[in-house]
This record gives structure tokens, C-alpha cells and sequence, in this order.
């Protein structure tokens, strides 16, 4: 496909193309004979694609990352929504207090009156947090870490949007009073978790989304016949967890912002929610429960169980309190040793 076919195809300036294609955007074969670019269907829907980001104000090297990375797209958008929201409110505060000023000028104003007014009042507001504003933002990236891959190859109709919906603002306290507060987990979690997330680079979001989709496809295939071979499976990744170099420091590098903050918000919404958002979700709980409590009673009543908990408190510098028998803590382990 010649370049006049992909203008008209994509409504887009040659020079723009050609700035796209020196930005390493698309990267369409040339000519051997004549140095001609031949772009193909694939460059013009990435070409689309970069156009819309470009007005949706991305940078060349978010667009870039997005294209590398389109599993992290979603997490990109929700920052440059909640980037355009926050400049919004900002302009929306600052156009307030424009026309309240507006009112104390003179019909002729002289140098001494602007210097009363200003030196009582500023135009130039602080950059207010506006995490409370934007709690259902904070929520739904979040809820799209968390559970967003049990939705994969699942027809996402009307009503699973709806489901979606309250999701989010079940996690974001939302769901019945309407406002920021949250029974099921310390909100302050939550903020952690997407700052926490908001951080990562575009390759390590789509690792952690990898990380999670086979952790849950694994056990979420376990049968009752298969239950002895899953519970032994698990056993022996918890004692060679430590012992594995690299996933002990991504796990003391991440416990306190990523992990923790997991844990606490993964038990907020109900769990019949869940299972009904997507048919994954409950065969997958059910195992990671049976999983997790078979771990649980060996690490407390068994030798070598017990052993294997020591040494991960201390290499960890973890503490595992089960006496409320909370599996956050062992099904994060599996997670991590057996992906």
C-alpha cells in the first residue's frame, strides 16, 4: 500500500506519517528498488490508533509504550483521564474565582487597585490532592489489576458492564451510601495500591497482569480428584520460594506497596459479585481456598510445615498471623512461586 492510500485511509498529513515513522511509531518496510515506503492494513490500524491517542494529548513516548505494551493500555488511559480531570477541576476552580475578582474591580482600575486585590487574593491556586475527588477512579484501576484477566474470552454484554460497575464501586466504598467510605478495607489501601501501580513500568504492569491471569487459569482448573498433586505442588513452592533469588527480592522490594495493599482490598467486594462477573472466578476461589487451607494446617501442625513458615517469616521479614485464618499472605506466595 502506497502512502496516498494510507492518507486517505487515515485522514492524516504525509509529514505526520513520516514524523510517526521517525519516531520509531510504525516501522513499514521499504522499497529495495526505489526507497519507497509499502505500508500494510497493520500500520494504518496503528496509525489510527496513534492518531486518536495523539488528540487524546499522549506523548509520542506513551503512545510508543502503548503500542509495545497494549496490555498496559488501560492503565495509561486511566492516568490521562485522571490527568485531563484534574486540570479540569483546576481551570474550573481558577474560572470561580475569576468571576468572584471580577466583581471587586473598580470600572477603573488604577495600578494601586490591582495591587489591593491581588496582594488579599491569588489566581494561583495549590495543586490540591484530588484523590478524594476521583475515588472511583482510584477504585477502577485497581479493580482492573485485580480482576480485570476474568474477563478474558468472556462476552462482556450490558448487564456484565453493570456488574462491572458495582464492582468498582463496591472496592471504592461506594455501593450503598454514595460517598468515600469503605467497610470492607482501609481506603488508604487503595490509594497506595494505584500510586503503587501508576509507577510501574508498561512491561512490568503487563508481567503482574501475566502473573495474575496464569495464577488463577492454574488453580482454577484443579479438580477433587487432582486436589493431593495441587496440594503438594504448592507445598514444595513454598519451601523453595526462598530459596529462589529472584522472586524473594521482588517480593521484599514490593510487600509493603503492591502486595499488601492486594491483599487487603482483594476480600472488599462480596465474592458472589465476583462470581458472577465471570465463570472463572468461582471454581478458581473455591480451589485457592481449599489450596490455601491445606497449606495453613500443615504449616501449623506438621514439622517440616512449620519449618518452611520460619524460614519464610525470616527470610521475608514477613509475619504470617494465621489465627484468623487469612490466606491473602499464602495465596500471594503461590502466586509468585508458582508462575
Amino acid at each position: 500500500m502506497q502512502i496516498q492510500n494510507v492518507i486517505q485511509k487515515t485522514g492524516l498529513k504525509k509529514r505526520t506519517i513520516y514524523y510517526y515513522i521517525e519516531q520509531g511509531l510504525i516501522l513499514p518496510r521499504s522499497n529495495e528498488i526505489n526507497g519507497y515506503f509499502i505500508f500494510t492494513e497493520e500500520d494504518v490500524n496503528q496509525l489510527l490508533v496513534i492518531s486518536n491517542l495523539r488528540r487524546a494529548g499522549f506523548s509520542v513516548a506513551h503512545m510508543k509504550t502503548i503500542l509495545q505494551h497494549p496490555g498496559a493500555a488501560q492503565f495509561y488511559m486511566q492516568k490521562q483521564i485522571e490527568k485531563m480531570e484534574e486540570s479540569i477541576t483546576r481551570q474550573q476552580r481558577i474560572l470561580e474565582e475569576m468571576k468572584r475578582l471580577e466583581d471587586a474591580f473598580p470600572i477603573h482600575t488604577s495600578a494601586k487597585d490591582l495591587y489591593s486585590i491581588f496582594s488579599s487574593d491569588s489566581l494561583i491556586t495549590p495543586n490540591v490532592e484530588c484523590e478524594e475527588r476521583f475515588q472511583d477512579r482510584n477504585a477502577r484501576v485497581v479493580c482492573l489489576y485485580l480482576w480485570g484477566f476474568f474477563l478474558n474470552n468472556v462476552p462482556v454484554d450490558s448487564y456484565r458492564k453493570s456488574l462491572w460497575e458495582r464492582l468498582c464501586r463496591s472496592v471504592a466504598g461506594c455501593e450503598q451510601t454514595g460517598k468515600m467510605k469503605n467497610a470492607g478495607c482501609n481506603y488508604t489501601e487503595i490509594i497506595k495500591l494505584k500510586r503503587t501501580l501508576y509507577q510501574l513500568s508498561a512491561e512490568a504492569i503487563e508481567g503482574e497482569y501475566f502473573i495474575n491471569q496464569r495464577h488463577c487459569t492454574f488453580f482454577s482448573k484443579m479438580k477433587e480428584e487432582s486436589y493431593e498433586d495441587y496440594l503438594d505442588l504448592s507445598k514444595k513452592a513454598l519451601q523453595q520460594f526462598v530459596q529462589r533469588k529472584k522472586q524473594s527480592k521482588y517480593w521484599k522490594e514490593n510487600y509493603e506497596n503492591l502486595i499488601v495493599p492486594s491483599i487487603a482490598v482483594y476480600g472488599c467486594p462480596p465474592q458472589e459479585l465476583l462470581m458472577e462477573l465471570s465463570p472463572l472466578y468461582q471454581p478458581y476461589y473455591e480451589n485457592i481456598q481449599k489450596i490455601c487451607s491445606g497449606c495453613y494446617r500443615w504449616m501449623l501442625c506438621d514439622g517440616q510445615g512449620r519449618s518452611v513458615k520460619r524460614t519464610l517469616e525470616n527470610e521475608l521479614q514477613i509475619k504470617m498471623d494465621f489465627a484468623e485464618k487469612e490466606y491473602g499472605v499464602i495465596a500471594s506466595l503461590l502466586k509468585y512461586s508458582l508462575c
